[in-house]
């Protein structure tokens, strides 16, 4: 195995897509010796954020000017598509899904074709161990020096700084490099098909059932884009809303949920106020959730909830309820996640079991 650390850095990042001036990297091999490593300035075509990085008190290592004496993205293109995708090496970076997202975002913006490649997040590592967000320059102050000099925000530097942290996590750890996927998968991910994969699922959402705020997104984008059914007379045209305490622990079941109401011709709402049915858990106060109600609501017991939906009694069970599926049924999303399990055999054989079991939740997703 080989290790490719990189980092890129952005002139902006003006309506979520980052414009890369630099595309540093540092290819090593299983030892960390280091192969080759390089700093490609890339002229963005696009203006610095001078005002934000002033007021951020970012200095880059070279003068605005300089980086629009070098070639464009699409003149670098197959020298980082190359080390990116060689079958040898892993990319590895720190938040390495941002740099991830800003080189999709501005392969895109430049009309050239994505590709795919396997990473590792450092970041992620650490924060597996510690259960902290830690930036890059303060982990690397505890690593073993190295014995080069470093350019602060310099993408080259920074991929330097990766390896050094990583060898800090190993050696604290005591783990093996052939361990490192086993022991901490969601540390790992991968760009496939021209999206962003991250730890063991395909769809990128919080591990865990909290709302939390990409959780609540991923939410958000499912009842925007999910297609009206008309099939359920009980709750045709009715607003459904979960008692809130219950929604912010219950990501994956709201979600599921969520589907079946808007599948019945329902409308699943976040505000309580104005919701036609209230859904709450016998552990909740209820005279606290009837005081924010609307006069009309009509209270529905969660045990009460696949009664309601047409659903078999156990459909929304945990063990019954998979995120992955449940967003596969997204117009948007089949052919894309068919792709996926085509090329992710283990992964796919989990997914056939699931699927066996004959939740109506899934029926109609032709995957297979």
């Amino acid at each position: 195995m080989r290790f490719l650390f990189f980092d890129t850095e952005c002139a902006n990042c003006h309506q979520g897509v980052g414009k890369i001036c630099e595309f540093g990297y540092v290819l090593t091999d299983d030892k960390f010796r280091v192969l080759k490593s390089d700093n490609l300035l890339i002229n963005p075509q696009s203006n610095f954020n001078v005002y934000g990085f002033k007021q951020a008190g970012i200095v880059f290592a070279h003068p605005y000017r300089e980086y629009y004496k070098h070639p464009t993205l699409d003149k670098r293109y197959d020298e980082i598509r190359k080390l990116m995708t060689d079958r040898r090496t892993i990319a590895v970076g720190y938040s390495t899904e941002c740099d991830a997202n800003y080189l999709l975002g501005d392969l895109r913006r430049n009309k050239l074709e994505t590709f795919n490649f396997r990473f590792l997040d450092v970041a992620k590592l650490y924060r597996d161990l510690t259960g902290k967000e830690t930036s890059l320059d303060v982990m690397y102050e505890d690593a073993d020096k190295l014995d080069i000099e470093l350019v602060h925000h310099e993408a080259r530097s920074d991929s330097y700084m990766t390896m050094a942290v990583l060898k800090r996590f190993l050696k604290e750890t005591d783990t093996k490099i052939k361990n490192l996927e086993s022991l901490y998968p969601e540390a790992f991910g991968e760009v496939f098909n021209g999206r962003i994969v991250s730890g063991s699922s395909a769809f990128r959402y919080t591990k865990g059932d909290r709302l939390t705020p990409s959780n609540k997104k991923v939410l958000d984008n499912f009842v925007k884009s999910y297609p009206s059914g008309q099939t359920n007379p009980k709750i045709t045209n009715k607003s459904i809303c979960f008692a809130r305490e219950y929604e912010h622990t219950h990501f994956s079941k709201v979600l599921a949920a969520s589907k079946a109401i808007i599948s019945g011709g329902g409308r699943y709402s976040n505000i309580i106020s104005k919701a036609d049915i209230v859904v709450y858990p016998p552990d909740e106060d209820f005279k606290k959730i009837r005081k924010m109600c609307g006069r009309k609501a009509k209270f529905v017991k969660l045990e009460n909830l696949c009664e309601l939906l047409e659903l078999p009694a156990t459909s929304l069970n945990e063990e019954e309820v998979n995120v992955d599926l449940v967003l596969a049924t997204l117009p948007g999303n089949t052919e894309w996640y068919k792709a996926f399990l085509k090329a992710h055999r283990p992964y796919a054989k989990k997914i056939k079991r699931i699927l066996k079991r004959g939740n109506p939740l899934y029926s109609g997703l032709k995957i297979f």
